[in-house]
C-alpha cells in the first residue's frame, strides 16, 4: 500500500475559530438565555451532580442541557436541526481560515515533486462541539470528515436525545477511524486488525492542531507514533497569558510546535506546516523508493 495521504487534523473550538461553536446560538433575540447564563447553568448542573457522589461527563454536560433547555416553555424553545445548522454561518474564524485549507493543500499538491507520487492532502476536524453547527458552517466545504457530537431528532426537527457524545479522551478514536481508513470504507471497523504497513493513513503522515489540555490525549497519540502536533493560541484572548499556556504543552511533550492562531500565508504557523509537510512528503517519497527496490527483481546477469 502506497500510504501518500497527509491527514491535517483539527480541534475546532479556539483552534479553528477564537470563539465556542455554539456562541452565534445565543446571539440577537431567538432565545431567552444569554451564552454566559448557559455555561454557569452547565457548570452547576455538572456540580449538582458530582455532589451527590456521581460521575459526569464535564465535557459533553451541554449536550443534555440544551435538550433540556429546548423543551416546550424553556429558554430554548424553537431549537431545531435547522437553527444549528444556521449557527455554523455565522461563526467567526482566526485570520486565514477558510482559505488555509486550499492554500496548503496546494503546496504539496501542485508541486511538481509531489504530483509524481500522487501525494494528497486531507483535512479533518475532531471536535467535543455539535457536529450538526459544523455541518452548517463553511468549513464542511473543505474537510473530509467532521466527527463531533450527535443529537436524535423527532419529526420536528427538535433534539430529543444525545446519538453521539465525543468526549476529548474518545477523540482518539476518530484518529484511529483516519488511521484505518474507517470514514472511507465502511466495512472496516475501527477495532479491526490491519497491519501497519497497510492501514490508510500511518501516524506519522498525521499532524495535529489543538489548543489546551483538552488536545492532550490526540497530541499524545500522534506525537509518539512519529506524528506532528500544534499548539495554536489566541493573541488577543483575555486569558491570563494564553501564549505561555500554549507553550506549556510543547514543554510537556505534548507539542512539537506552539504558534499563533495565524493561518494566513506567510504566517509563523503556515511556514512552519508547509515545512512540515515537505519534511512528511520527502518521507513518503524515501519509503516508496526504498520499498521498490526492495520488491524489485533485477534481471539475470549474463
Amino acid at each position: 500500500m502506497s500510504q501518500n495521504i497527509i491527514a491535517m487534523i483539527y480541534d475546532f473550538d479556539l483552534t479553528l475559530s477564537p470563539e465556542y461553536m455554539q456562541k452565534p446560538l445565543f446571539e440577537g433575540n431567538k432565545f431567552k438565555i444569554t451564552e454566559q447564563e448557559f455555561w454557569k447553568l452547565k457548570e452547576e448542573l455538572v456540580k449538582k451532580h458530582e455532589e451527590k457522589g456521581k460521575n459526569a461527563e464535564k465535557d459533553t454536560a451541554y449536550l443534555h442541557l440544551l435538550i433540556e433547555l429546548s423543551k416546550q416553555g424553556k429558554p430554548l424553545e424553537g431549537l431545531t436541526e435547522k437553527v444549528l445548522q444556521e449557527a455554523g454561518k455565522k461563526i467567526k474564524y482566526y485570520p486565514g481560515i477558510p482559505e488555509f485549507f486550499n492554500n496548503i493543500k496546494d503546496e504539496i499538491e501542485k508541486n511538481p515533486k509531489y504530483i509524481m507520487y500522487g501525494i494528497k492532502i486531507e483535512h479533518y476536524i475532531v471536535s467535543a462541539g455539535l457536529k450538526e453547527i459544523l455541518r452548517g458552517s463553511i468549513l464542511a466545504n473543505y474537510v473530509e470528515q467532521i466527527d463531533g457530537c450527535e443529537f436524535f431528532y423527532n419529526e420536528q426537527g427538535i433534539p430529543t436525545g444525545v446519538a453521539r457524545a465525543v468526549t476529548n479522551t474518545q477523540k482518539t478514536e476518530t484518529i484511529f477511524k483516519i488511521n484505518k481508513g474507517v470514514f472511507k470504507n465502511k466495512d472496516i471497523d475501527v477495532n479491526t486488525f490491519i497491519p501497519d504497513n497497510l492501514r490508510r493513513i500511518p501516524f506519522q503522515n498525521m499532524i495535529y492542531f489543538g489548543d489546551g489540555p483538552s488536545d492532550v490525549p490526540c497530541m499524545s497519540l500522534i506525537k509518539s507514533k512519529g506524528g506532528f502536533t500544534f499548539a495554536v493560541y489566541n493573541p488577543n484572548s483575555e486569558k491570563e497569558n494564553p501564549a505561555e499556556k500554549a507553550y506549556s504543552l510543547v514543554r510537556a511533550g505534548r507539542a512539537n510546535f506552539c504558534v499563533q492562531a495565524n493561518y494566513n500565508k506567510g504566517s509563523e504557523l503556515y511556514d512552519l506546516t508547509k515545512n512540515v509537510l515537505i519534511e512528511i512528503s520527502d518521507k513518503i517519497i524515501t519509503a516508496h523508493k526504498t520499498n521498490l527496490e526492495q520488491e524489485s527483481i533485477k534481471p539475470p546477469e549474463h
